[in-house]
């Protein structure tokens, strides 16, 4: 079973403290720019979850590599000086682990207080310094595991899609198989209106924030390479097929969203590029009700 993996994990070449060569330093955990909306740090436990459901919290299934999405390759070189944490109002300090280098957290121009504004730019900072210093790059990005006209997951997409974003969005921080009721009830309501062919006035469900919301967050997590105007158009275009897709890739990562319509168990679909940490999708254990690894 996938468990969500301790920050003091030691990763390849993880460097040592100045001073204790035989300590293995953590890997860093600043903020990333865009806050509760950024897939970075939804699995990095920064937000409790909220009395509403709305902001689902951190659960105990985040895949390993997914802490390596965007620019989080960056924080297994680095680490914390000075914590993030959003109670102390604590920006964070970051230090690179093979020399000197401080990668800072800023804060917006209000200072400490109920207006305290955290800006996510360490991130930035320490990429651009390990590829001006030390020659380190980002890992190459993938394709998505499977097609955008494959058809495993479509029902779903097609029929039950408020249920099915809900599901995705709680995959996305870290929930296997679970249902968010606010998020589904949220899609169902908000949107828009038109009138039809009778002149009746008609409301429109957010089909396409709820696809744009979910292939932006696995995007992001799986390092797919795919740029923002793609993830708009297919957001735009055609939300069922990407709603789909982004089903059968939170699968492949281990975090199966579930459904009424997909079935007991996980589809099997590998990723593309897997990381080493990577294992096959998990399928249903009744008798316990968690998951097993099938090979």
């Amino acid at each position: 079973m996938y468990q969500q993996q301790p920050y003091q994990q030691p990763l390849t070449n993880p460097g040592v403290m100045p001073g204790n060569p035989l300590q293995v330093v953590p890997r860093a955990r600043p903020l990333f720019r865009g806050g509760t909306h950024a897939a970075q740090n939804g699995i990095r436990g920064y937000y409790d979850e909220c009395c509403c459901g709305m902001r689902p919290g951190t659960g105990p299934n985040v895949p390993p590599h997914w802490l390596d999405g965007g620019h989080g390759w960056a924080t297994a070189h680095f680490f914390d000086v000075e914590p993030f944490d959003f109670n102390l109002q604590t920006p964070g300090r970051h230090q690179c682990k093979y020399c000197n280098f401080v990668a800072d957290g800023e804060e917006g121009c209000c200072g400490k207080g109920a207006c305290w504004c955290p800006l996510g730019l360490a991130p930035f900072k320490m990429v651009d310094h390990l590829a001006a210093n030390h020659g380190l790059v980002a890992p190459p990005m993938r394709d998505w595991a499977t097609s955008c006209t494959d058809t495993e997951g479509l029902c779903d997409a097609c029929f039950c899609w408020q249920c099915q974003a809900s599901r995705q969005i709680n995959a996305a921080h870290g929930y296997i198989n679970q249902l968010n009721p606010f998020w589904c009830l949220y899609f169902t309501c908000a949107g828009g209106r038109h009138h039809d062919h009778s002149g009746q006035e008609v409301h429109v469900g957010c089909h396409c924030m709820a696809a744009f919301l979910t292939r932006q967050s696995i995007k992001q997590l799986n390092r797919i390479d795919e740029d923002c105007c793609t993830t708009l158009a297919m957001s735009i275009c055609c939300p069922i097929c990407s709603l789909a897709q982004t089903y059968r890739e939170f699968s492949a990562s281990g975090v199966w969203p579930g459904g009424i319509c997909v079935g007991d168990a996980p589809p099997m679909i590998a990723m593309n590029n897997p990381p080493a940490n990577w294992a096959p999708p998990m399928a249903v254990q009744p008798q316990t009700g968690g998951y097993q690894k099938v090979y």
